[in-house]
């Protein structure tokens, strides 16, 4: 079973019911307190002394404020012609914004496998209304002023009743996206399936923590990734302890990758480059932007990509140590 409780750790649940070996739905205790920038986003002159009282910068807060409406504004124009607008007869951006609201605030149900999540309203009708949000992640970003994704009007889906809503929204859902990378121990090989499941919170002045399941066999497993403490670089290379010493078969714990200069911080730890590539692509007498040459050798490589010229490293031949165990991830 996902272990969803932990994935959906910091958003507040009750009822949370697996419908299948991958798919849950849940909804809040209650409905969630609108913010506040979202009642002020259309105003004509709105109050901005209400809002983020605390940040010093107020120019800055007035300019998050207008990028929030203009991604409103945004959102607004997708949906002209849609049927959703022409069902509601939806005319301004305020009746819109009031659907929106509804969606990540008071829906019925959420619905998610980890990477895609729905939500469901009920309408007078009855009418149930389904929506694609755009992440995980968009239930914490809708209640921040540096939102910027929002649903697409044209993705919102009507039906006449909830078996049929709930039949699209499993439909959507039986599609996920896995990365597959070989396990070794020994000669021995076998799979692991990385499901990326979106991000949440990471804690005040702390970078957001992202989340990925890790799918063997019948066992599934939640690896939490933030930078300056457990980044992906560490994570993937501390996979033994996890799984009775197999070894993840990927670029993070190959003899020839490297980090160079700042990339582990300006990556979070999930980008470096490959020594065998570019000192191929040095040797090869093509112009070098960069760390590449063109035609390109593939030298920046991500922790997670694999070749079939792997050798795995030992922990004493490193160049920079893998392991940030100082602190560990914030659950």
């Amino acid at each position: 079973m996902i272990p969803y409780h932990e994935i959906l750790s910091r958003i507040p649940i009750e009822s949370l019911e697996a419908l299948d070996g991958h798919t849950v739905r849940f909804c809040y205790p209650r409905g969630r307190e609108v913010p506040l920038h979202w009642e002020l986003v259309l105003a004509d002159e709105p109050d901005l002394d209400r809002l983020e009282p605390d940040a010093p910068n107020r120019e800055g807060v007035a300019d998050l404020l207008e990028g929030l409406r203009h991604a409103l504004y945004e959102s607004f124009e997708q949906g002209q012609g849609s049927a959703l607008f022409e069902t509601m007869g939806i005319i301004e951006p305020g009746q819109w914004r009031d659907v929106l609201v509804d969606h990540f605030c008071r829906p019925m149900w959420l619905y998610t496998n980890g990477q895609e999540v729905f939500s469901m309203v009920e309408r007078m009708g009855p009418r149930f209304e389904v929506a694609r949000l755009p992440s995980l992640d968009s239930l914490h970003e809708f209640r921040t002023l540096t939102v910027r994704t929002l649903p697409d009007p044209r993705d919102v889906a009507e039906f006449g009743h909830r078996d049929g809503a709930e039949s699209y929204i499993l439909g959507e859902l039986a599609h996920v996206k896995v990365q597959t990378v070989p396990l070794r121990q020994g000669t021995g090989r076998r799979m692991i399936l990385l499901q990326r499941c979106g991000r949440r919170p990471g804690g005040p002045g702390r970078p957001s923590i992202a989340l990925m399941l890790a799918h063997i066999g019948d066992e599934t497993h939640l690896l939490q990734m933030q930078p300056e403490r457990r980044d992906a670089y560490t994570v993937l290379n501390e996979l033994p302890e996890l799984l009775d010493g197999d070894v993840v078969e990927a670029c993070a714990t190959c003899a020839s990758f490297r980090f160079s200069g700042m990339t582990r911080d300006s990556s979070g730890g999930t980008r470096g480059y490959c020594r065998k590539r570019l000192e191929a692509a040095r040797s090869s007498g093509l112009p070098m932007p960069g760390m590449d040459v063109r035609p390109r050798y593939g030298t920046l490589v991500s922790v997670f990509d694999r070749c079939l010229s792997w050798e795995p490293i030992d922990d004493e031949d490193r160049e920079v140590p893998f392991c940030q165990r100082a602190v560990e991830v914030e659950g």
